[in-house]
């Protein structure tokens, strides 16, 4: 267990001083850096050069609704390069609408296939149990869309093995092949952590989890 977690792909906000925050973590882990909606991608590459100086592989997210056009595509690519930056995420993004021209993920995916990047691996987002805003017909749809313009699936938390057994079996069944990281909760504090679950559309998972809330104990944010 510690060997597979000292493996995880860990996911954290850009919030200040998070950087000083990590100690935890093995040199050389893979770290990926959330896209805020209100802040956009430069506080996200920011952080991200600041996690590369203390020896983390990083990840950014490159929220699609947060770039605005090809032009601020082409800047966010050449300042990825500078870094070295093997890696990213490509979500939709949490703005209400987006800023620019890229309404979702494949449009951005889109892009960037043509923009003659060296990032070598991209990932995209999916949903076993389906988001609050998006029913999960077109969710299918858009992931069958998205597999062929990326190299992995990162799924949003979920706390029921059964759940995600039966859509890893779904989505194989649908043609889409591609590696998944599984989305697991860190240590945060159990009601903000069923806020935030509330807030993504953990469904039936979280209730599978408040049923065993007796049996967690409590932890602070770390």
């Amino acid at each position: 267990m510690r060997e597979d977690l000292e493996k995880a792909y860990m996911e954290i906000i850009p919030v200040p001083g998070i950087e000083e925050r990590l100690g935890a973590l093995q040199p050389n882990m893979h770290v990926a850096v959330t896209c805020s909606p209100t802040k956009g991608v430069d506080e996200t590459i920011e952080l991200s050069e600041k996690l590369i100086a203390q020896g983390f592989q990083v990840i950014p997210h490159i929220a699609a609704k947060c770039v605005s056009g090809e032009k601020h595509l082409e800047t966010i690519i050449k300042r990825l390069d500078a870094l070295s930056i093997e890696s990213i995420f490509v979500p939709g993004g949490d703005r209400p609408e987006p800023i620019g021209e890229f309404n979702n993920a494949y449009d951005l995916l889109k892009a960037l296939q043509k923009s003659g990047h060296n990032i070598k691996k991209i990932g995209i987002a999916a949903h076993p149990e389906g988001h609050p805003d998006v029913n999960e017909k077109l969710l299918m749809e858009a992931l069958e869309k998205k597999k062929d313009l990326a190299d992995y699936i990162v799924t949003q938390m979920c706390f029921d093995a059964n759940i995600l057994g039966d859509w890893l079996v779904r989505i194989n069944q649908q043609g889409v092949h591609l590696p998944v990281w599984v989305g697991l909760p860190g240590v945060i504090e159990r009601g903000r952590l069923l806020r935030t679950s509330l807030r993504i559309g953990v469904g039936d998972s979280l209730r599978f989890l408040t049923k065993k809330i007796s049996s967690c104990c409590r932890v602070n944010e770390i």
